[in-house]
């Protein structure tokens, strides 16, 4: 859910919050609806009402719009077998392809973004490497090992990977020697 919905969500609740708090002490008596009348002419003139109704109006029909055609959850690969539909979250999916990177030795900060529909798998893999790595060999083996693990574990093949190596990162190891 992105932000913009977010806040049209906790702005409805808000608005919804007040006018249930308000509508409770009208009905309690604890408030005169007089006073609230006298109080709404004192401050707020009738383009303000017609603003405020406006933007209600929006709110209630913007959540109504997403609630009927609102994205499907994309966070989801489906399978179909022959038994029925086996679903896989992106993130499991994530941690199956950081596996099959950390098994190449001089990588680390391995991160992985997954596009897909229903055919295809599309990956993005960033990474770290040490400087002795080769990085055209190592970049081959990233997409052979994440290519093949991807095929045998899920059945589905991935349509492309590509590899960013985004930083050579020069590791200095020092060693004390203590004592004597």
């Amino acid at each position: 859910m992105g932000i913009i919905v977010r806040f049209f969500m906790f702005t409805y609740a808000a608005l919804g919050l007040g006018i249930a708090v308000g509508t409770l002490l009208v009905a309690t008596q604890a408030l005169d609806l007089q006073f609230i009348y006298q109080q709404l002419n004192n401050y707020i003139g009738r383009w303000e009402l017609i603003l405020t109704a406006t933007i209600w109006s929006i709110l209630s029909l913007s959540l109504l719009i997403i609630a009927i055609w609102g994205k499907h959850d994309k966070a989801m690969l489906v399978q179909v077998t022959e038994y029925g539909k086996v679903h896989m979250s992106v993130e499991a999916l994530q941690k199956l392809i950081e596996k099959y990177v950390k098994k190449i030795a001089g990588l680390h900060n391995i991160k992985s973004e997954i596009k897909h529909n229903e055919q295809l798998i599309s990956i993005k893999i960033m990474a770290d490497a040490l400087p002795e790595c080769k990085v055209a060999e190592v970049t081959k083996t990233i997409q052979e090992n994440v290519s093949q693990g991807i095929q045998e574990s899920i059945g589905r093949a991935v349509n492309s990977i590509e590899v960013y190596i985004q930083d050579i990162n020069i590791t200095i190891n020092v060693v004390h020697h203590f004592g004597a």
